[in-house]
């Protein structure tokens, strides 16, 4: 017999994933009735003397019967109508949405084993091999997921034995059957009905490019990358504290395991955004779209943040062919009303509309797992995949473009019976997201809308007025967390009055080195040109900052020309005390009182390295 050149493709696959005792199974059971049943159709001429004889034949001319019937819609039709509704189920699970275990997990003994039985004549270790009517469907060996939760039994037989296709057959299948859901996500245009203890609400508002915008030189300075491993590993305090601050959005702002999740995926952003010209002179929303740009283009660790649980000795993945695909994920949100996100995650795996994480599962021999906890290790397995892993990782990138201000959530409190990191409830604290809705920002960024609807007002875009004349700031608008940001560098005098000086300014500071830092923190939060008696104020202060030119071969310091630090040194008890004069303004000090001198000009306003 010939091979069609079409279909040798998928007559190799056919061959490569059963034996000829599994496909004289298949033969038996369902491909020689469809002949003899339709025996007038053109494919099938070439096998209808086969199927007159009680001879199985061979390997090959079985694959070859089953592409062809595969191939043929009406031949196709006709045996999917031909299966009992649980073959029938098994087999469309295994189409859309990948392996499923052959057994489940309650059949211990193997009497009660209706989907597989033993057989010497089977290619797997385990002697599995498909009972009759389940023979269309291929079988695979995966290690046993004893462990989805702490077990103290034993595995019960067979269950590390799953059905599959070959990948060519399940694409040939996916041509003929109805796929078990729509392509479109469900969606509410109204609220949905809440849940016995009511939503958990996440709005991002207009104002977040505005802040995240504020936020940038406080985070630079106050968090490390280090502390970003994983969506819980931030210091709370910190957190928290901004947040208060900021009055910054939460999902879950009373409960204390996850009241920080979203502005912890912010601060991962932005500390992982390059210190270009976009992020230092750019608008809120050009930071925001910049950082979004990063997540399109996989530029950031997201697997290392998102999936810190899965170890896979880097298996090769699809990460950045699902982040391109981000604008295609956002287009699925209606303008208005929420989206489902158990069907989106469900529509995306059944109709792969972004691909797999894995082009394939990693392999047996690479022992890839889940590291929960010391006891519970589940092993990366098709059901592994589909229950923690995609999901996660969906979930995970939502809650991160929620945190730029792009989408809002609605949220119960997140658990997950199956699957929980050492110490918490969860496997992700994303866990509980139950609704999205897509906002003006994220509108703006598909291109759907146009972005004045939330351009800054001039109030918004120069918020600190600077006194040309004196050292007095005034703060536009009523954005409390503007205030709070200058408590550090100014007296508040009344209302939005500040007041600038050195005592303020330079509190908390023990070195020159701080003192340029302070200004410099100063400068990324004005964001603006500085008026010359400002620049004259921060010029002064780092010339008293360098007040003493030590004397390298003793400790003799010759004091700046400047008649008020002479003046200082000639009237001060407590200097005079710890000083002698030297010729051309010079000064000598014993080793030991050098922390006294450094103390003492601090106090008055002059610093020493």
């Amino acid at each position: 017999m010939i091979i069609q050149d079409d279909l040798s493709p998928l007559v190799q696959d056919i061959c490569d994933h059963y034996s000829h005792a599994e496909l004289a199974m298949v033969y038996t059971e369902y491909l020689r009735g469809q002949v003899l049943i339709h025996s007038s159709h053109p494919a099938l001429q070439d096998f209808i003397d086969g199927a007159k004889q009680t001879e199985t034949p061979e390997k090959i001319v079985i694959a070859m019967l089953y592409a062809t019937i595969v191939v043929q819609t009406d031949l196709a039709e006709a045996l999917l109508q031909y299966l009992h509704k649980p073959v029938y189920a098994i087999l469309e699970t295994v189409v859309w949405r990948g392996s499923c275990q052959a057994v489940q997990s309650s059949s211990k003994d193997r009497d009660e084993i209706t989907t597989i039985q033993y057989s010497e004549d089977s290619v797997l270790p385990s002697m599995a091999i498909a009972k009759p009517e389940y023979s269309l469907l291929a079988l695979d060996e995966l290690t046993p997921p004893l462990l989805r939760r702490v077990q103290t039994s034993k595995a019960p037989k067979f269950q590390n034995v799953w059905f599959t296709l070959p990948p060519l057959l399940k694409l040939a299948f996916r041509e003929i059957m109805e796929a078990p859901i729509s392509a479109l996500p469900s969606t509410s245009s109204e609220l949905p009905k809440a849940p016995k203890g009511g939503w958990c609400v996440y709005e991002s508002e207009h104002r977040l490019p505005e802040i995240i915008k504020d936020l940038i030189p406080r985070i630079r300075t106050d968090f490390y990358i280090e502390e970003c491993s994983s969506p819980n590993s931030l210091q709370r305090k910190k957190t928290k504290s901004l947040i208060s601050m900021y009055s910054l959005p939460e999902l879950y702002p009373d409960q204390r395991e996850f009241d920080t999740i979203q502005t912890s995926a912010l601060i991962w952003l932005l500390l992982h955004a390059p210190d270009d010209t976009t992020i230092a002179t750019g608008s809120g929303i050009d930071v925001t779209r910049a950082c979004y740009e990063l997540l399109v283009k996989n530029t950031l660790p997201i697997k290392d943040y998102l999936l810190h649980f899965l170890h896979d000795n880097h298996t090769k993945n699809n990460l950045s062919s699902i982040c391109a695909g981000i604008p295609h994920l956002l287009d699925l949100f209606p303008k208005q009303g929420w989206m489902n996100i158990e069907s989106l995650i469900d529509s995306l795996i059944v109709h792969e509309q972004l691909p797999p994480f894995y082009p394939e599962l990693p392999a047996k021999e690479e022992a890839a797992y889940l590291n929960l906890s010391t006891y519970d290790k589940p092993p990366v397995d098709p059901l592994t995949y589909r229950e923690a892993i995609y999901p996660s990782l969906i979930r995970g990138i939502l809650g991160l473009l929620g945190s730029l201000g792009m989408l809002d959530f609605l949220g119960n409190k997140p658990t997950n019976h199956h699957y929980q990191l050492k110490g918490f409830t969860f496997l992700s604290p994303w866990d509980g997201l139950a609704y999205a809705r897509i906002t003006e920002l994220g509108l703006i960024f598909l291109g759907k809308q146009s972005e004045d609807i939330i351009t800054k007002s001039t109030q918004e875009e120069d918020p600190y007025l600077l006194d040309p004349e004196r050292l007095m700031i005034t703060v536009r608008g009523t954005a409390a967390h503007r205030q709070l940001a200058l408590t550090q560098f100014a007296r508040r005098i009344s209302g939005q009055f500040f007041q600038v000086d050195s005592t303020i300014f330079t509190k908390g500071c023990h070195s020159v080195r701080d003192i340029q830092q302070r200004i410099q923190q100063f400068k990324s939060i004005i964001r603006q040109d500085l008026p010359d008696n400002w620049e004259q104020f921060f010029e002064n202060m780092i010339d008293k900052a360098n007040a003493l030119i030590p004397e390298p071969a003793a400790l003799v310091f010759k004091l700046k020309d400047q008649s008020e630090l002479a003046q200082i040194f000639a009237t001060d008890p407590e200097l005079r005390l710890i000083t002698k004069r030297a010729e051309g303004f010079r000064i000598i000090v014993n080793r030991s009182d050098i922390p006294k001198l450094k103390q003492r000009l601090g106090e008055l306003g002059y610093f020493i390295d």
